[in-house]
């Protein structure tokens, strides 16, 4: 074979590859496509034209692929919408609730068990109160997924309040959904204040566990279990802000009655101006009823202020604690079997574990 030489970076060298370098310096690089299309019978004018044909060619081909690919994805983004919307629609049909848009939903594995797990949202850079530390100028709300399993769905919310409240509807709809461990821990406290009821058997006894120098949230969590064994939603008002009083009862979602307690010893009776006080905090809730409960008793000015309001609030002296406490405990002192509103979440619970500056959404969990 004859060898050629070409020139490279370091002088000449020959073989194929010098071959090929002689050849493109003899030829241009489109020299035998011409040397075909002259062979056809195509004229200079036609070879541009065949060019521009090809450039066309291959830029709608280009157009053609993006136009695939667009509609493969929106057939996929449409498929999945749809096939969300048919969930959703499954588990309206099932339950008899619909989802709030801010809830996803996926299929999982039914196993026969329902629960959940609450992720609460927290500052990035948080203050020792959970509060935004504001010296931080990229400081940010960071959220997590609460996640509440139940038949062959699975429901999470970067907001726990709509899981709670969606675990909350289901119950109301006798489905059997799991204690989470906020809901174990108010459990445990209900039974702890069972056995509390038991042995409070006299107005000394509740002095001396409720007493002055006590805790005074602890005897208004007392109030409130005997409230809710007459058939009532109690909701302890939180200790730093109660607004003038301490529980809130409900019958339904309807608020009914606001109630003051307090443990006092028997000499220390309650005079006119802690049921004034009382009375001022309906002027924003607007209850239909206002109850001061004590375990001592009354001033005869506090008594003639009650009577003078119609009948709108009730005195329930240390007497008539007892006999609510009788009323509402078993002979061998047991007391009623715990209710589902004596342990599961409320609002309020889930405000303690929010950032103070970042509160839940204000919605009513029933």
């Amino acid at each position: 074979m004859m060898r050629f030489w070409s020139r490279g970076r370091g002088g000449f060298r020959g073989g194929e590859g010098g071959e090929r370098g002689l050849i493109h310096c003899l030829f241009p690089a489109d020299f035998f496509r011409r040397v075909y299309l002259a062979c056809c019978g195509v004229s200079r004018d036609g070879e541009e034209a065949i060019s521009v044909v090809e450039g066309n060619v291959l830029g709608l081909s280009a157009f053609l692929l993006v136009i695939l690919a667009s509609l493969v994805v929106a057939f996929f983004v449409v498929a999945r919408q749809t096939y969300l919307v048919y969930l959703r629609q499954l588990f309206r049909e099932t339950y008899h609730i619909k989802l709030n848009d801010t809830v996803s939903i996926a299929r999982r594995f039914d196993d026969g068990t329902g629960h959940f797990f609450l992720v609460y949202p927290q500052w990035r850079f948080p203050n020792k109160d959970g509060s935004c530390d504001r010296r931080r100028a990229n400081n940010a709300i960071c959220y997590g997924k609460s996640v509440l399993e139940v038949g062959g769905f699975r429901i999470s919310s970067t907001q726990p309040v709509h899981i709670v409240w969606l675990v909350n509807a289901l119950r109301r709809r006798d489905v059997t959904i799991a204690q989470s461990s906020e809901e174990a821990t108010k459990y445990q406290q209900a039974l702890r204040m069972k056995r509390m009821i038991a042995e409070a058997n006299t107005l000394d006894s509740l002095v001396e566990r409720y007493g002055e120098s006590k805790s005074y949230t602890e005897f208004e969590k007392f109030c409130a279990h005997l409230f809710r064994a007459q058939g009532y939603r109690a909701e302890v008002t939180p200790a730093t802000n109660d607004g003038g009083c301490d529980v809130l009862l409900y019958e339904g979602s309807e608020l009914v009655a606001l109630v003051e307690c307090k443990c006092f010893s028997l000499s220390h009776k309650v005079g006119r101006p802690l049921l004034q006080k009382l009375y001022g905090a309906n002027a924003v809730l607007h209850a239909k009823r206002l109850i001061f409960v004590t375990t001592s008793e009354f001033t005869p000015e506090a008594q003639k202020y009650a009577c003078d309001l119609n009948g709108s609030m009730e005195l329930v002296d240390g007497h008539a604690l007892l006999r609510m406490m009788e009323k509402n405990v078993a002979p061998d002192g047991a007391k009623l079997p715990i209710a589902l509103d004596e342990w599961k979440l409320t609002r309020e619970d889930l405000v303690a574990r929010y950032p103070p500056d970042y509160p839940p959404p204000a919605i009513d969990l029933g």
